[in-house]
């Protein structure tokens, strides 16, 4: 007997029955699956990676308040009926595990099996997809209420309205989002671009040959992402993409090529941010020679053309593109510096496309991959502009018609001792040492450590400058030159003085501040002294209850004597947890810490302290086994009471009904992330920006209240330790807009994952 006759007999004697599923389960799924909506904005975007799109517009339209509409648009293979029926109406689908690699650019997928749909439920109240694919002649409307699923439903009976409709482009998806549950900032916006940044690919464009004729080689996989927000009265603005995150930031671009005949070539095709581009980039081509005599053993470094050129034996058919960063205020502001940085630590470093396809390690800084041996050449410090593999990004593409480039078994790497990889490895380190050193020459700054004078004058400038116009002193002219010296020099002196005197107070605030975790250190040792004696107490009070409860009748005396003995036992454990953090200063060895495991200790050492406030702390593991990266187990600990105590004191002044803590838990591919909420008196907007600065604090000193008011107390330190310690371990701290239902405060700290 098949499935089907089975299900014949269900109404008549119930031998065989189904696994049937509540449609509340999307409402759950949707809720808890995706922890942030900045992941879930996230999670739609890498589908539309994986349908092969090329661009991805986002736009969040009147989002800056609850109700609004997100839309996001892509240029993808899109989904014919077959697919929307099989694949993106039905849970969990195993198109993924069949299909790692995309049809058309064959990238390796992105997005997580199922959580797309999902996290179009924790964003919005209705969903409208428009898809069209190549091979039909119309497109397709699927409209999702996500009312409709009820608990008490059969989650098969919940239907939707699939139509057809006139074709609007050739292929390609829209997500429109109505009713959107929560609302959107710019800061968030721009994470959501942060989150998705690891599979950006920039447009390869090469307009120049060695006769400086146009010649146009793109790589036809790029994938642009796009973000907009935009009112009802307005046209929507751009407010993330490749540009203005990242590349923008870039102070030149350099790219290069070798032609068929083994001739190399590069130049600087883009320097916006120097004042000399015009001179920078109108220089002729740089002409990279195959010969030993080259940049990387010649000291003249003033002259990088060489006397002797000889083309490549090997080498055909290479094209780069690099952008050349600068961590500088001088050329990205400082608002951008941290993100910048960020973004080439995580995907700085030139990586090499072989016929179109990645090859690994090359230009995975995060391995310490050094294939150019960049870093090695900044050690040397022979050349001395900045050049280190941190300040690129970029890629060399690779066309290998006669397989000139043999990959190791594995498949992983190169065999670089082939001679095509050696001169691969040439070619594209001096094309970029050159253009590297024809921005040093554009700002003045000296080249080798073998020169023995710089382009820039070194003389006394005031000097300088009257000498030029002594023979015009005595003239009118000559005399307003004279008053305008002076003034300059009177401004510069002030504005000197003035950075002095910001500098003394600068230093005295920091002495300050080093003089109260002095006073902290020294209160730490007296805990723990305090710690150590109590706990030789303990055993003596827990056995004298124990003795009481044998010996007393009285049932009223001994359920007070058994409240003693528990309360005993949960002080035990407290101290036993702070015991164990001060302990392990002892040792100052960093260790991998599961998060989850982290958090249940804490929990149950405040277990009693809790207790006692009436306080209800739920914890919510999004994942399991999220590591972090090695951290000292006494600072988590700082870090967790801390937030805890803050808690507390939230919850004390507004004294709700019910006192609820919640701690979520969530990670990403490389973020573990900390949820630290309270239903307290919240945060006020003009805080927000202070609450991490030294002696900041809204608690009342202490000395100024009564014993009953303890909870209150407070030294305006403890973010700022938990800031410190959270950003010298890589992570960061900040307080979310997006809150969980019913709560006020919500601290969160995002950890690299390990």
């Amino acid at each position: 007997m098949n499935d089907k006759e089975k299900l014949k007999t269900i109404e008549k004697d119930n031998t065989f029955i189904p696994i049937t599923v509540d449609s509340g389960l999307i409402n759950r799924l949707g809720e808890e699956l995706v922890a942030r909506q900045e992941t879930a904005v996230s999670e739609l975007i890498k589908n539309s990676y994986d349908a092969d799109a090329t661009e991805v517009k986002v736009v969040f339209y009147d989002a800056e308040k609850l109700g609004g509409t997100l839309t996001i648009s892509d240029n993808g293979v899109g989904m014919t009926k077959d697919q929307i029926i099989n694949g993106f109406m039905r849970i969990s689908s195993d198109s993924k595990i069949k299909n790692p690699l995309t049809p058309v650019f064959k990238r390796k997928v992105a997005g997580k099996k199922g959580i797309g749909r999902f996290a179009v439920h924790k964003l919005g109240g209705s969903l409208k997809v428009i898809t069209q694919s190549a091979t039909d002649e119309n497109s397709w409307e699927l409209y999702l209420d996500w009312s409709k699923y009820q608990s008490g439903d059969n989650l098969s009976e919940v239907m939707h309205e699939l139509k057809k409709i006139e074709k609007q482009k050739t292929t390609g998806t829209t997500l429109e989002i109505n009713q959107l549950k929560a609302t959107w900032n710019e800061s968030e916006i721009k994470r959501v671009y942060r989150y998705v940044i690891d599979i950006l690919q920039p447009d390869f464009l090469f307009p120049f040959d060695k006769d400086k004729k146009s010649n146009s080689v793109k790589n036809n996989s790029p994938f642009k992402v796009s973000c907009y927000t935009q009112s009802p009265d307005n046209e929507p603005k751009v407010l993330t993409n490749e540009k203005i995150m990242i590349f923008d930031q870039a102070v030149a671009e350099f790219e290069g090529f070798v032609d068929e005949e083994g001739n190399g070539f590069c130049a600087v095709t883009n320097a916006t941010k120097l004042s000399s581009i015009k001179e920078v980039v109108d220089q002729d081509i740089i002409n990279i020679s195959s010969t030993e005599q080259g940049i990387a053993t010649n000291n003249e470094l003033a002259d990088i053309f060489f006397d002797k050129y000889e083309p490549y034996s090997t080498l055909r058919n290479i094209h780069f593109k690099v952008y050349y960063f600068l961590i500088d205020n001088e050329f990205i502001p400082g608002n951008q510096i941290q993100a910048t940085r960020q973004f080439l630590n995580e995907q700085g470093g030139v990586k090499i496309y072989h016929n179109g396809f990645r090859v690994l390690p090359y230009g995975e800084v995060k391995q310490g991959d050094d294939w150019l041996g960049l870093d090695q050449s900044t050690r040397r410090r022979s050349i001395l502009p900045t050049h280190a593999n941190l300040n690129f990004y970029g890629f060399v593409q690779i066309t290998d018609n006669d397989e000139q480039f043999k990959q190791t078994s594995n498949r992983e790497k190169f065999i670089e001792s082939e001679l095509a990889f050696k001169e691969l490895r040439d070619f594209t380190y001096k094309a970029i040492v050159a253009c590297t050193i024809k921005i040093a020459h554009a700002r003045n700054i000296k080249v080798a450590s073998t020169q023995k004078k710089l382009d820039i004058v070194q003389k006394d400038t005031k000097n300088e400058v009257r000498a030029i116009f002594a023979t015009l002193l005595d003239s009118e002219q000559g005399k307003k030159i004279e008053k305008i010296i002076t003034d300059a020099q009177k401004a510069i002196e002030k504005n000197f003085n003035k950075l002095i005197i910001e500098q003394q107070n600068q230093q005295k605030e920091a002495l300050k501040e080093l003089e109260m975790l002095r006073v902290l250190s020294s209160l730490g040792l007296n805990i723990a002294e305090f710690i150590h004696e109590m706990k030789q107490y303990i055993p003596a009070f827990e056995n004298g209850t124990a003795l009481l409860a044998q010996k007393i009748q009285d049932a009223q005396l001994k359920k007070i004597i058994d409240s003693l003995h528990h309360n005993s036992t949960l002080f035990r454990s407290y101290l036993g947890y702070f015991d164990a953090a001060i302990a392990a200063n002892v040792s100052r060895e960093l260790v991998v810490l599961d998060i989850n495991k982290e958090i249940y200790k804490f929990q149950q050492a405040i277990k009693a302290d809790a207790d006692r406030n009436n306080l209800t702390i739920k914890v919510e593991p999004k994942v399991l086994g999220a590591k972090i990266a090695p951290i000292h187990i006494s600072e988590l600990s700082s870090i967790l009471l801390n937030l805890y105590s803050n808690a507390k004191k939230a919850l004390y002044r507004k004294k709700p009904t019910t006192k609820n803590i919640l701690i979520q838990i969530d990670a990403t591919e490389n973020t573990v992330l900390i949820a630290f909420c309270d239903n307290g008196d919240g945060i006020s907007e003009k805080n927000k920006s202070l609450i991490f600065d030294a002696f900041f604090t809204t608690s009342s000193p202490a000395g100024q209240l009564g014993d009953d008011n303890t909870e209150l107390l407070g030294t305006g330190l403890g973010l700022k330790i938990v800031k410190d310690i959270i950003q010298s371990r890589g992570g960061k701290v900040y307080v979310s807009d997006n809150l969980p239902t019913n709560m006020a405060t919500c601290i969160c700290i995002e950890f690299k994952k390990y």
